[in-house]
């Protein structure tokens, strides 16, 4: 389960406690995940964007973000 609180993305599985998956000060929203892609809109630059990253079986990011659209 991914969800957005206080402008950041966490995962939290089931019997878990809930883990911070974004970090810096952009503020992170709408999370979504595909297979192993989760999607979300960030305001890195002052306009939201939408962006992807690979994340693993823990649902925690592998590699770097990739920016899908520019505002």
């Amino acid at each position: 389960l991914y969800f957005a609180r206080e402008g950041h993305l966490y995962v939290q599985r089931a019997g878990e406690g809930a883990r911070r998956v974004t970090q810096g000060s952009a503020w992170h929203r709408d999370p979504h995940v595909r297979g192993d892609t989760l999607y979300y809109a960030a305001d890195s630059a002052g306009h939201h964007d939408l962006f992807a990253v690979t994340v693993d079986g823990d649902g925690q990011p592998v590699g770097a973000r990739r920016r899908l659209t520019t505002h």
